[in-house]
C-alpha cells in the first residue's frame, strides 16, 4: 500500500516527493484513500497541489507528512511547514479552491471533538484556521466526510452508529440559530460563530447527509445490520477496498465523481 501512496504522490508533484506515514497499517489505509482520490480527481481534469502545513506548495524535496501520535486541528501557518500535509484540490482556475485533510478533528455542538479520517473543506477555512495564532478546530461538518477501517471482519452495526453519532453532533441545521445570536447559520465555521462561516447550513440531518458526502470505507466488507442504516442516512458504504481491487476502482471512480458534480 505505500508503494501505491508513493506512486499517487509522485504523480500529483511530477516529482519525487519523500513520504512521512504514521506507523500502522491503519493510518497507512487512510493515507491511501486520500491521495487516491486527490490522483482519480487530477485523472479527471482538476488542478491539484500539494500543500505543507503552512498552507504553502511543497517544494523539492520536502516530505509528504502524515501526522503521528493522537488527532488534532489545523496547526497554525506561523510554525512553519513542520506538521501534517494536506492536498489543494481545484477545478479550475476560476473555481473555489478546496482541501482534502487526513486526521483532522472538527468540533461539534456538544463542544467534544470528532476526528474524520479523510475530509474535504473550503480552502479558505482551511486558511482561515492556520492564520490564528494557536490553529484551531473547524466548526461544523466537512463537505466530505470518510471513515477508513483497515479490518477484515464485518462491519458491525455499532461501527455505523458511531459514525452516525458524530456525523450528528457536527452537522449545524438553518434552525440552530442559538448558536448565531439568531442570525443566519452556515454549514461550517473556522473554530465557532464568532467568524463568518461557510456554505448554507440545511434543514435537517437527514437531507445535510444528503447533499455532502459521508462515507465509510472498509478493506473488509460489512453485516446486514451496518447497511440496514447507510440508506436512511444518506452514508454511503464501500466494502473490499484496497490496491487493485475492484472495491478501490468503485470507489474511487464514484467519490471523484460526486466532487466532480457537487464541489
Amino acid at each position: 500500500m505505500i508503494s501505491d501512496i508513493q506512486q499517487a504522490l509522485n504523480s500529483l508533484s511530477a516529482l519525487p516527493v519523500p513520504v512521512q506515514s504514521a506507523n500502522g497499517m491503519g493510518r497507512i489505509f487512510e493515507l491511501y484513500i486520500m491521495t487516491g482520490i486527490a490522483e482519480s480527481l487530477q485523472c479527471s481534469g482538476w488542478t491539484v497541489r500539494l500543500l505543507g502545513s503552512d498552507g504553502t506548495p511543497l517544494r523539492n524535496g520536502e516530505p509528504f507528512v502524515q501526522r503521528g501520535g493522537k488527532p488534532t486541528g489545523v496547526a497554525p501557518a506561523s510554525r512553519g511547514n513542520l506538521g501534517q500535509s494536506s492536498i489543494l484540490i481545484q477545478r479550475s482556475s476560476s473555481a473555489k479552491p478546496w482541501e482534502i485533510w487526513n486526521g483532522i478533528q472538527f468540533r461539534g455542538r456538544s463542544g467534544g471533538l470528532h476526528e474524520f479520517d479523510v475530509s474535504i473543506v473550503p480552502s479558505d477555512l482551511a486558511n482561515d484556521l492556520r492564520s490564528l495564532t494557536n490553529g484551531g478546530y473547524p466548526f461544523g461538518k466537512p463537505n466530505v466526510a470518510i471513515e477508513c477501517k483497515d479490518v477484515a471482519t464485518p462491519g458491525s452495526p455499532d461501527e455505523m452508529r458511531a459514525l452516525i453519532a458524530r456525523l450528528y453532533d457536527v452537522t449545524l441545521l438553518e434552525g440552530h440559530t442559538y448558536l448565531t445570536g439568531g442570525g443566519q447559520v452556515s454549514q461550517i465555521y473556522p473554530e465557532d460563530c464568532s467568524s463568518p462561516g461557510y456554505l448554507l447550513a440545511h434543514r435537517t440531518f437527514r437531507v445535510a447527509n444528503r447533499l455532502t458526502k459521508s462515507a465509510l470505507v472498509r478493506t473488509g466488507t460489512f453485516s446486514v445490520g451496518a447497511i440496514n442504516m447507510t440508506s436512511h442516512y444518506g452514508i454511503s458504504p464501500y466494502a473490499y477496498v484496497s490496491p487493485g481491487s475492484a472495491g478501490a476502482a468503485t470507489f474511487f471512480r464514484e467519490i471523484s465523481n460526486w466532487i466532480d458534480a457537487n464541489l
